[in-house]
C-alpha cells in the first residue's frame, strides 16, 4: 500500500516540476471501503433478525402446588420449544424487567409509538426468568403480576 502511495507522490511531484505536462489523472479505488460498508450493514441486519428470532412467540406458565413447581413453556421460531421448571420455593416474586417501583414496567423500546412491557420471575439467587412476551397492555400484565404474587405468598 505504501508503495502505491509513494508512486502517486512521485507522479505528482513530477507533474509539478514539468510545466510541459498539461494534465495529470490520479484515481483512488475505494472498492474495499464499499465492501466494508456492505459487510457492516449486513452484519447489523443479521444481528437484528437473529435477535428478533430469539423472542418467544408464545409463553405459558403452569403452577403445580402438588409438586411445588412453576413450569414455563416457551415457543421460539429459532430455538423451538423450551421448558423451564422452577421450584416454587425459589421464586421470590414477579417483577418488571426495568425493576422500577411498579411491578410491571416499560421496556427500553416502543412499537407503533406505544410503550412495551414485560414481566419475569425473580429467584432467590437473583436470577431473572422471563414470564411474558413483550406486550403493550400494562393493565393486563399488572393483573397477572398481582395474581401470581398473591399465589406465591399463599404457597
Amino acid at each position: 500500500m505504501t508503495e502505491r502511495v509513494d508512486k502517486t507522490v512521485d507522479r505528482l511531484n513530477a507533474f509539478i516540476k514539468d510545466i510541459q505536462q498539461p494534465k495529470i489523472s490520479i484515481e483512488q479505488d475505494e472498492r474495499w471501503a464499499n465492501s466494508l460498508f456492505i459487510i457492516n450493514f449486513l452484519a447489523a441486519g443479521m444481528a437484528v433478525v437473529f435477535g428478533a428470532l430469539a423472542i418467544p412467540l408464545r409463553m405459558s406458565c403452569r403452577f403445580d402446588r402438588n409438586i411445588g413447581e412453576a413450569i414455563v413453556d416457551n415457543k421460539y421460531l429459532l430455538y423451538g420449544d423450551r421448558q423451564t421448571k422452577l421450584p416454587l420455593a425459589t421464586i421470590v416474586r414477579v417483577a418488571s424487567r426495568t425493576e422500577n417501583r411498579s411491578q410491571v414496567g416499560k421496556l427500553p423500546f416502543y412499537i407503533n409509538n406505544k410503550s412495551v412491557y414485560s414481566i419475569h420471575f425473580i429467584l432467590n439467587t437473583g436470577k431473572k426468568v422471563s414470564l411474558s412476551v413483550p406486550s403493550q397492555n400494562q393493565t393486563q400484565y399488572q393483573e397477572i403480576t398481582d395474581k401470581i404474587n398473591n399465589f406465591l405468598h399463599q404457597h
